[in-house]
């Protein structure tokens, strides 16, 4: 059986993979935070476990071993410049100890969801990346180099950008 962890599980992307995973009749782990609403999952085959994304050990505790993949689609959408911290925390801190996470538990691969909207900063290094304007894409552009930092360590990655996604 294959074996698979999400996050975001309960947004409008991770609930609709819920569905197409399970109909492929594979074993789902949600990774959720302590505030988050699981009543869209209702029904649903999987195993829901907290994990605080900001803290390794957490996620350590959380984080089964040996999965084929990691999907993480949790992120913070705000456009708004005062959330600037919390969701750098939630965006680029999260995908970063969940990456690290991920190749000390042996996950197979990790498909990240970022933006389409960071397409046009391809070529941008992180001093480029850090003077984004809004703060949604410049947090995903950053996730996205995160996850380069950690290909000498051996990570398989997918970096998805859709751009746009209708519920």
């Amino acid at each position: 059986m294959k074996r698979a962890i999400i996050t975001g599980a309960t947004g409008c992307i991770g609930r609709n993979l819920v569905d197409i995973l399970e109909k492929d009749s594979w074993e789902i782990t949600v990774l959720h935070r302590k505030s988050s609403d699981l009543s869209r999952l209702n029904g649903c085959r999987v195993k829901t476990v907290e994990a605080n994304f900001y803290d390794k050990d957490s996620i350590k505790n959380a984080m089964p071993e040996n999965a084929d993949v990691i999907f993480h689609i949790a992120a913070n959408l705000s456009h708004d410049p005062r959330e600037n911290e919390i969701q750098w925390q939630d965006n680029v801190l999260a995908t970063r100890n969940l990456a690290e996470v991920a190749l000390i538990k042996k996950v197979g691969r990790f498909i990240f969801t970022s933006t389409g909207a960071t397409d046009s900063y391809y070529f941008k290094g992180e001093e480029d990346c850090a003077k984004i304007k809004d703060g949604y894409v410049r947090t995903k552009r950053q996730s996205e180099l995160e996850l380069y930092k950690f290909i000498p360590k051996g990570i398989d990655f997918v970096i998805l950008q859709p751009g746009i996604v209708i519920g």
